[in-house]
This record gives C-alpha cells, sequence and structure tokens, in this order.
C-alpha cells in the first residue's frame, strides 16, 4: 500500500485493518466464525464449501485460523492467503477504471488505482490485523481472569479478617 490509498477523510489500508480487526472481535462474527467451525466439525462424509461474497477477507480469515488449528506454519498460511492476489488481479484493474471514469477527475487515477487495490487485494497487514487482535483479546481474557482470582483471594481475606474480628 503506499500513501496514495489514502483521501481526505479515509484511508483504504486502515479501513481493511479495522474489518479484519472486527472479524475475531465482534459478537456477530464470532459467532459466524462459531457456525463455521460447527459446520466443519459436523461430519456428514463429502467435501465443505465455504465461500464470501468476494472470496477473500472472511474466507481468508476463517482459512487462516483453521489452518492455524490444524498446525500449518505461519509462513504456509500467509503464502496461501497471498495467493488471492492471483486470482484477483483482473478484478482490480477492471474496478479501478470503472471507479476513475465514475468519480471523473475528482482523484488522480493513481489515488484510485491505489485505493481499489487496497480494498480489492489481500494485504499481509489485513492478516496480521487479525492476529494481532486476537493475541490482544487473549492478553485481556488472562489479565481479567487474573485479576478475578486477585479478587476473590482479595475477598476471602477481607472474608477471614472479619470473621475473625466477630468472633473474638
Amino acid at each position: 500500500m503506499t500513501k496514495m490509498a489514502c483521501v481526505p477523510g479515509f484511508c483504504a489500508e486502515k479501513h481493511m485493518q479495522s474489518i479484519y480487526s472486527d472479524f475475531v472481535r465482534s459478537e456477530f462474527s464470532s459467532v459466524q466464525l462459531r457456525k463455521f467451525f460447527s459446520m466443519l466439525l459436523d461430519d456428514r462424509g463429502g467435501a465443505t464449501l465455504w465461500h464470501c461474497t468476494a472470496g477473500k477477507d472472511r474466507v481468508g480469515v476463517a482459512t487462516a485460523l483453521l489452518l492455524t488449528i490444524l498446525g500449518a506454519e505461519e509462513e504456509a498460511i500467509y503464502a496461501d492467503y497471498m495467493r488471492t492476489n492471483d486470482y484477483v488481479a483482473a478484478d482490480v484493474a477492471e474496478a479501478a477504471q470503472a471507479v476513475i471514469e465514475r468519480l471523473d477527475g475528482k482523484f488522480s487515477s493513481e489515488h484510485i488505482t491505489d485505493m481499489v487495490t487496497t480494498l480489492y487485494t489481500v494485504q499481509k497487514g489485513h492478516l496480521c490485523s487479525v492476529f494481532d487482535t486476537m493475541k490482544i483479546i487473549k492478553f485481556r481474557t488472562i489479565f481479567i481472569i487474573i485479576q478475578m482470582i486477585v479478587s476473590v483471594k482479595y475477598i476471602f481475606a477481607i472474608i477471614k479478617v472479619i470473621n475473625s474480628r466477630l468472633f473474638l
């Protein structure tokens, strides 16, 4: 991504990273991912096909998570994810040209091409946003559990003090 993928009020890369973070942060997405993995675990024999509108974002994240669960190497997961760009190159050029024509000179064609490329392709940073968000969620969860343990110990200590004073 170049700096040209941003225009006043909108940065395509930040937009995509936010969307990808939401794939593991939002309640709706969590429910959908649970359904996806439940369907994979529901062995009815035969193959399972999964897809989404563009076939790169939600499918890319779900596939990366599946590969992670199955123990694939991180390098292989990113390589598989990045292969998406091999299949969307023609669509990117066509979409960029359509947007250029529609905006009729409001932005430079380089800006538009960079923005469309960012929105229509996958970038390693998009998938990194998913894994970074998961690490933050994991850290927060561990922190909350530690707080709960400390709180419970603190509560028991207070109860012990109160009991010792009540029964003197």
